[in-house]
């Protein structure tokens, strides 16, 4: 029945013209925070961004400072107030998800029919709805990341961590994780699929700039089934999943990173 409900909201999103690709995103004015244009990676380029992160040091998530934090919620709300016109329903980013820009939802599917790495997690609504219509099973939003595009960067640069996609081409895993582990498993034969999206740091408390809605900072932890055939990583901000998960014999890996859940 959520499968269902989903494609309909999809279709209905769809005859809007707001999953288009192309959507245009105003410029950004300059913000207290915002970061030097010429020294901005591509964010379509997953390798770049990693070697950006890297070579800028990645940021902490542990904490971050009342001034970048007021100034990214600045940055933010300019975003949101340019963006009203177009996105009015506060239903779609740039990139054309849901969630209320520049957040987006970060969407669990499961597929039934596979033997391992049988959890996949994106920001992408398009990738969603075609899984979706494939046979994956729509398990939910497990939390908000910010976005990371060309409008965002320009608010936080290197000042939050970026959360990378790999594939395995051996085992057909996915794994997320930060700019560090991304570059030693492409070195190990994985494949950097894409930059997905901004994780937050621990003391953010922002508003959700369409409906005022208020967010609170929640760690993302993975485990691994040491039984499945390939491997099979899993990422949740349920810390009741987490401990069930491990009473059944998954290792816990630790916190990857934080994301925002709305209070």
């Amino acid at each position: 029945m959520r499968n269902k409900k989903l494609i309909k909201r999809l279709a209905a999103l769809a005859l809007a013209g707001v999953l288009a690709a192309g959507s245009a995103v105003p410029t950004m004015a300059d913000t207290p925070a915002a970061a030097s244009e010429a020294a901005l990676p591509d964010p379509n380029n997953a390798e770049a961004s990693a070697d950006y992160q890297l070579e800028n040091g990645i940021p902490s998530d542990e904490s971050v400072s009342d001034s970048d934090l007021a100034a990214f919620q600045s940055g933010l709300d300019t975003l949101a107030e340019a963006n009203k016109a177009q996105f009015s329903d506060g239903l779609v980013g740039s990139s054309g998800v849901f969630g209320e820009y520049p957040y987006v939802e970060i969407y669990r599917l499961y597929n039934p029919n596979a033997k391992s790495g049988s959890h996949f997690y994106t920001e992408n609504i398009n990738e969603t709805a075609n899984l979706v219509l494939a046979g994956w099973n729509y398990e939910g939003i497990m939390g908000f990341g910010v976005a990371y595009d060309n409008a965002t960067l320009k608010i936080f640069g290197n000042r939050l961590p970026i959360i990378f996609r790999l594939y395995n081409p051996n085992t057909g895993e996915h794994l997320y994780g930060k700019a560090d582990e991304a570059v030693h498993l492409q070195k190990l034969g994985w494949k950097m699929e894409e930059a997905s999206w901004y994780g937050v740091a621990k003391g953010m408390s922002w508003k959700l700039p369409t409906s005022g809605a208020k967010t609170k900072v929640v760690p993302v932890y993975r485990l691994y089934n040491p039984n499945a055939k390939g491997g099979d990583h899993f990422y949740t901000t349920n810390a009741g999943e987490k401990k069930s998960l491990i009473r059944k014999g998954w290792r816990y890996d630790g916190i990857v990173y934080y994301a925002l859940h709305k209070v």
